[in-house]
Parts: C-alpha cells; structure tokens; sequence
C-alpha cells in the first residue's frame, strides 16, 4: 500500500492484483478541521497528478452512496461513476468510479514527460525520433511495475539497465 500524506490529508494508490496498470484509490480524506476550504479537489488533483507520474493507464475508486462531498470532488475532477450497488457490509449503496489516468490533464502538456525517478525521458505516443528514446520507453514501461517508488538502489538497477541495452543495440 503506498500512502500520500499532507498537512491537510491523505490518499492510497496501490496497483490491482493481476493488473497492474489499474490503479484502486483508496482512503482519501480530508482532516475534519481542514474541510470546506476546496481542500479535497487539491487533493484529488495531487492524486491525479500521482496517477500521471506512475503511469497508471486507468484509476478506480468506490465512494459512499451518501458522501456528496465525495461525489462532487470526483465529478469536478472529471471521474465517471460506473456503478452503484447495496453494500451488505455497510447497509448503504455504495459507488464506483474510474478515469482515464492519460486523459487527466491540468495545463497543457507536451508529448515529452521527464521522470525525475528514472532520469530516462519517453515519449507518449507510437513515434520515436531516435531508437534511444524507444529503448527509453521500454525500459521505463518494463521497470515500472517493479519500481513504483523508486529508491536509489532501484535507480542504479535502471541506469545499469538502461546502460546495457543500449550497449546490445545496433
């Protein structure tokens, strides 16, 4: 489970079992003392931000039928409620929402994303300029299941890596 913490609140994003280009949101909450200022869109906006910079291709999360607070911070962000259903745990509907994690845009962005984590730069989309920027693309692409949250051992794997294969190329 990786948790993402503020002065104000926090959120999970862990990967779904056998589909790791899913992401599940969960937990995300605003401190009782911090609500009603905007804070939970801020939030979710970090969220999505996240989601981008992991490379997540989707996100799904479950909302209480009753949290219109929630419900309005998905929809300002853009989510689509997928489906609502009886909770036996709970007694109450609850409803679950996804995104498309590339269709998440804050400004207007480049085709070009730089990693800090990775140091690598890759290019969304089918086109290479240079078969560098390719094996660049792989690797990160190949890496990142295993390497979410990079520390610095996994980063000497990955410039190793990255070292090697461009090594075997022609």
């Amino acid at each position: 489970m990786t948790r993402h913490a503020t002065r104000f609140g926090a959120y999970h994003l862990d990967p779904m079992p056998s589909q790791p280009q899913i992401a599940i949101c969960h937990g995300l909450f605003v401190s009782e003392d911090e609500r009603g200022h905007g804070l939970g869109h801020q939030l979710k906006k970090e969220q999505e931000a996240q989601l981008k910079k992991d490379l997540f291709d989707y996100a799904l999360c479950t909302c209480d039928g009753g949290n219109a607070a929630q419900q309005a911070v998905l929809e300002k962000a853009g989510w689509n409620k997928v489906d609502t259903f009886h909770n036996s745990k709970t007694g109450g509907q609850t409803q679950v929402w996804g995104r498309r994690v590339q269709e998440i845009s804050t400004s207007t962005e480049a085709d070009e994303t730089n990693s800090q984590e990775y140091g690598i730069w890759f290019r969304n989309g089918p086109a290479y300029s240079t078969l560098s920027e390719r094996v660049d693309m792989d690797l990160a692409r190949v890496l990142h299941g295993v390497y979410v949250n990079t520390d610095m051992a996994a980063h000497f794997v990955l410039d190793d890596l990255h070292e090697m294969a461009r090594k075997a190329l022609p």
